[in-house]
């Protein structure tokens, strides 16, 4: 029984790629370059797996020598893979081929180990260079995805007015848990595979690069946005207004001012979805102007900006008590309960219904 549960343990993360190689491959409705990119990722993850698990198993006395080096491969094409995901959901500029030539490490190292495997050298250097590669891929992935997450929900900010899914909420921890599995793995190697081979002490790492593997795999399988919509979204509705002679544009102070009244007058703060495209034909300026306007005089995102107007009108109609919570969300502009519930909690400092306990006696 135990060494049943040992072989299992050896293929769990394999057979977890694998699924989901599987249900990514065949996935008819994928409609983003983000989703290809995820499905590659999956793809080395799978046959780096299935090497690291002929690498453990007690039915195999010697690991075949190409074995080794498609392990060697795919651990280097594993966290560059990973982060052209994390560039294709971000950027809305896309994948740069100097990220793609974050690839090339891999290549060389699988070419270099191939030729030393069928000359009978050894690998122990090619191994020792390739960890080296591997600690510095880490940090690229870490410092350059957080970096691409935090400019993107920035944008995100400063363009949609409600932001929840499209700020993509998770992808941070993710990363986050996925660069502490790298941690753990590089101490693993460390310690050395005689640490864990042939005991059960093999069922800590294969749980939890498992458990995270499928948190990878499953969040992206369901992620219904990304960059691709954003780039589609400023294309599409603000096009007209991107081109507009810089020379005939309002100055800033005017520029706010109008967005202001705009927002006051005609109270395009309770249009569901506003984005700010939706503000260029009002103040007949560009969305850079309209932005950078609102950044700097309000010193808050197009997103926060809305949400004042939001909770203020909110407010308003809590004063009068002539509606539920419910249905003042859907007045203020939001359609979904939790979103409005957040915003609210944020701006006022407490929930709507604390809110309304506190102001139980007062009334306009």
């Amino acid at each position: 029984m135990r060494q049943y549960f040992y072989d299992l343990f050896c293929l769990l993360p394999f057979l977890v790629c694998l699924f989901w190689s599987i249900i990514l491959g065949v996935d008819s409705k994928r409609r983003y370059h983000s989703s290809r990119n995820l499905w590659y990722f999956c793809l080395a993850c799978t046959a780096l797996y299935f090497c690291h698990s002929l690498s453990f198993s007690s039915h195999i006395q010697e690991v075949p020598f190409w074995s080794q080096c498609v392990y060697l491969t795919c651990n280097l094409m594993v966290y560059p893979l990973f982060n052209i995901y994390i560039c294709s959901l971000t950027r809305l500029e896309g994948t740069s081929k100097l990220l793609l030539m974050t690839l090339i490490p891999a290549l060389l190292v699988g070419i270099v180990s191939g030729v030393t495997v069928v000359r009978g050298g050894s690998l122990s250097v090619i191994k020792r260079v390739a960890s080296v590669i591997f600690a510095l891929q880490v940090i690229q992935t870490g410092v350059f995805g957080m970096l691409d997450i935090t400019r993107y929900r920035s944008k995100v900010a400063n363009f949609y007015a409600d932001t929840e899914e499209r700020a993509l909420p998770s992808l941070m921890m993710l990363v986050i848990l996925f660069l502490v599995t790298a941690v753990i793995s590089i101490a693993a190697n460390i310690i050395g595979k005689n640490f864990f081979n042939g005991t059960i002490l093999l069922a800590i790492p294969s749980c939890l690069f498992s458990a995270l593997l499928f948190s990878i795999f499953h969040w992206g399988y369901r992620c219904s946005y990304s960059a691709e919509d954003m780039a589609s979204d400023i294309a599409v509705q603000a096009f007209s207004y991107e081109r507009k002679n810089i020379e005939n544009l309002p100055q800033q102070d005017i520029l706010f001012s109008s967005i202001c009244n705009v927002m006051e007058m005609k109270q395009l703060f309770l249009k569901p979805d506003l984005k700010i495209t939706d503000l260029l034909p009002e103040v007949g300026s560009n969305r850079t102007y309209v932005s950078n306007s609102i950044n700097r005089n309000s010193g808050k995102s197009f997103s926060d900006f809305v949400h004042s107007y939001r909770i203020g009108y909110a407010v308003s109609l809590m004063q009068e008590r002539k509606y539920p919570l419910s249905e003042i969300a859907a007045l203020s502009g939001y359609r979904d309960g939790n979103a409005f519930y957040k915003a609210f909690s944020k701006i006022q400092g407490k929930s709507p219904s604390k809110w309304m306990e506190e102001h139980a006696g007062e009334k306009e």
